[in-house]
């Protein structure tokens, strides 16, 4: 299972690309429960580190946390639903938009993540709000300005689009006009 952002970077004219803010929580929920990949092999078994005993335990339906969500939810759709999907995605992709940007004490809290790995192959990982570190460190940079300065929040996660909105307008033109 996956999520596909038809972008390469986060455009804040387009919701579903909020995911790449934060891609750590998406990965979160659909990654199993495994160690990166980082080797391959031809052989027949095993071809890879992942298959390791019990491996196909780790990755099945009933899986703890917003995974499970995820699963009840699109097992609760009938056929009669599946029109509403689409207007169903869209409210979904502006509600995880502001909680993924302007995330209130309750988003935090929510999506506060174990230590993640720090990217494909790599065993080190990384504090989603590291201490004694800056917030720019930090792997959700909006919840941990919310977290270490909730008075300060909301102009901070104001600056911070604004930043993020004039990068994004910059590649847009860049691409536009070159």
């Amino acid at each position: 299972m996956g999520l596909s952002v038809e972008r390469d970077g986060y455009a804040p004219w387009n919701a579903r690309t909020v995911v790449l803010r934060f891609w750590q929580l998406i990965e979160s929920v659909l990654e199993a429960d495994l160690e990166s990949v980082k080797v391959f092999s031809d052989d027949p078994l095993p071809r890879s580190n992942l298959e390791v005993p019990g491996w196909q335990e780790r990755i099945g339906p009933d899986r703890a946390g917003l995974f499970s969500g995820t699963m009840a939810y699109l097992q609760a759709l009938s056929p009669g639903d599946l029109p509403l999907v689409g207007t169903s995605a869209e409210r979904s992709w502006q509600m995880l938009r502001r909680a993924i940007l302007f995330p209130s004490q309750a988003d935090v809290a929510m999506m506060t993540l174990s230590p993640r790995g720090r990217d494909f192959g790599r065993s080190e990982t990384a504090e989603q709000f590291p201490e004694h570190m800056s917030i720019k460190s930090s792997l959700w940079r909006e919840g941990a300005l919310v977290q270490r300065h909730p008075r300060l929040a909301h102009g901070g996660l104001l600056l911070l689009e604004a930043t993020h909105a004039a990068r994004g307008l910059r590649r847009w033109m860049n691409t536009r006009f070159t």
